[in-house]
């Protein structure tokens, strides 16, 4: 489509300024959502659609590089059409992102290597033995 602009002055045209349909680009967003699973909890930032948002995951185990979650922002047209009528956030790929089962195991296993202290041993099993306890939240 084409747009046209004019001005007058006393009945004479003075400034035209056409627009075309190409030279407009209207972005669309994903707002901002807070999501959590057993990995963490994820503040997720407005995203353009169709674009992917990357967050570091919440817990970062010793020794090994941050890990991140992903999360896409996607359209869905509307009855048929072939537009997009509304956007939407697509599921949460935290599959890199370490448990907390996972962070306690490797604390118990740090602390059971490094440390001869028994208090230490028991503060951690008791950590790992806590989040057992409530696998069933973990999922």
């Amino acid at each position: 489509f084409s747009l046209t602009v004019t001005a007058t002055d006393n009945g004479i045209p003075f400034n035209r300024t056409s627009i075309t349909a190409a030279t407009i680009q209207v972005l669309r967003t994903c707002s901002s959502e807070e999501t959590t699973s057993a990995h963490g909890a994820f503040l997720w930032p407005e995203t353009i659609l169709w674009d992917a948002a990357t967050l570091p995951c919440p817990i970062v185990l010793v020794n090994q590089p941050q890990q991140f979650a992903t999360r896409r922002c996607e359209g869905s047209n509307g009855l048929g059409s072939s537009r997009v009528a509304a956007t939407v956030w697509a599921g949460v790929d935290s599959s890199q992102c370490p448990s907390p089962i996972t962070q306690a195991l490797q604390t118990l296993a740090l602390v059971s290597y490094n440390d001869s202290d028994p208090a230490a041993l028991v503060s951690a099993g008791g950590s790992l033995d806590n989040l057992t306890r409530n696998a069933s939240d973990l999922s």
